[in-house]
């Protein structure tokens, strides 16, 4: 590992509580199931923002959608498409512990607009299948909604996994 994977400040610095760790596998059930995340950016004078969206996993990258032309969002998207996302997939305050039972999900990675008009459908038919499952009618709504909506895609560089009890999230077996 190099100087700069092993910085603090580095996306690659060891997590400090190992034996909360989760394999990789792990972290990428949790991006599954979980489908809000909190995306987290910083524009070119370093100014962070962090905002909430739904998220799907498909074919290995993390997509999201917002409104086309989004205003500072989309703004900060095309200046630095560095971003972290953080998806929180089990919480609950264990009172007694004076803790936190949790299962949560970090990832960082890069993001880049689905530009596509054809993969752009794909893509957000098959976001809608995954979070909207029991909708109707979601093509006749994609094609009355598409050039109303930007499609990002999160290209997964690092992912990691944390968890407090992490057998309250994935059963007994884990």
């Amino acid at each position: 590992m190099s100087e700069e994977q092993n910085s603090a400040t580095s996306i690659h610095c060891p997590i400090r509580r190992v034996d909360r760790a989760l394999s990789e596998e792990e972290a990428y059930e949790i991006v599954r199931r979980t489908h809000e995340a909190s995306v987290g950016v910083a524009d070119t004078d370093g100014t962070p923002y962090v905002f909430a969206v739904n998220t799907a996993l498909i074919e290995g990258a993390i997509y999201f959608h917002c409104a086309h032309n989004a205003g500072r969002k989309e703004a900060i998207f095309k200046v630095n498409p560095k971003v972290a996302l953080l998806f929180i997939g089990r919480k609950e305050i264990a009172q007694k512990e004076f803790s936190t039972n949790y299962a949560s999900a970090s990832v960082y990675g890069h993001l880049s607009m689905v530009t596509d008009p054809d993969e752009k459908k794909r893509i957000m038919l098959k976001f809608t299948e995954i979070t909207a499952s029991e909708a109707e009618n979601t093509e006749a709504y994609y094609e009355n909604a598409k050039n109303a909506i930007d499609t990002w895609k999160v290209t997964i560089e690092v992912i990691r996994g944390k968890a407090r009890h992490k057998e309250l999230y994935f059963g007994e077996q884990a």
